[in-house]
């Protein structure tokens, strides 16, 4: 066995039980913190879902090879980062901080919460923006529990004879259609064009 094998069966054995523990210590204070204060819960954004997925699936090309007489282009699927290590740019700083948010969440010390009208929009977005397109596509908040706080409030669809609104106008009816003075206020403060966001 060479030593590149030697170290690349190395690394697979141990990295993840390192990251484990970094993910621990790292996140040791805010554990304390939070222990004993009152429950936390997170409402997370569809765009920290997107953000989530940290890893993409690629092809690696490994150069032709002869099949019989026919000369195919060979190589295999791997998983890469979809942000370079070195992008200090601010947007990948606040995602660095996800992986411990997503850790708290794991071990109960925090719950990570969605809405309907969220549940709604992911509806009509492909699956993909939030849990990843390819086969070995990776995002944090994959195997974490995720609940709605108000249920959900799917569209109605039918067939196209019904003349139905789209599933977004449907949303921004029943959003304009809102009486809680929070909405309101959070509307008043940005502007009607972010009522959904609000």
């Amino acid at each position: 066995m060479s030593w590149r094998s030697r170290f690349e069966n190395l690394r697979f054995k141990y990295v993840p039980v390192l990251a484990k523990w970094l993910l621990k210590w790292s996140t040791s204070r805010a554990r304390k913190l939070l222990q004993k204060s009152a429950w936390i819960k997170i409402l997370v954004d569809n765009t920290v879902l997107s953000h989530g997925v940290t890893h993409e699936t690629a092809w690696i090309s490994t150069g032709t090879q002869m099949w019989g007489t026919h000369e195919i282009k060979t190589g295999y699927s791997a998983r890469i980062p979809v942000r370079p290590g070195d992008d200090d740019s601010r947007e990948s700083q606040c995602i660095k901080y996800l992986g411990g948010i997503v850790y708290l969440a794991k071990i109960g010390v925090i719950e990570l919460k969605t809405s309907a009208e969220l549940l709604d929009e992911q509806f009509r977005q492909p699956t993909g923006r939030f849990r990843g397109y390819g086969y070995m596509d990776y995002s944090i908040f994959s195997d974490v529990e995720i609940e709605s706080v108000d249920g959900y409030a799917g569209p109605t669809l039918g067939p196209s004879y019904l003349k139905l609104p789209s599933v977004r106008e449907q949303q921004k009816t029943r959003i304009d259609r809102a009486s809680d003075d929070l909405h309101k206020a959070l509307v008043a403060a940005l502007g009607p064009k972010n009522s959904q966001g609000a």
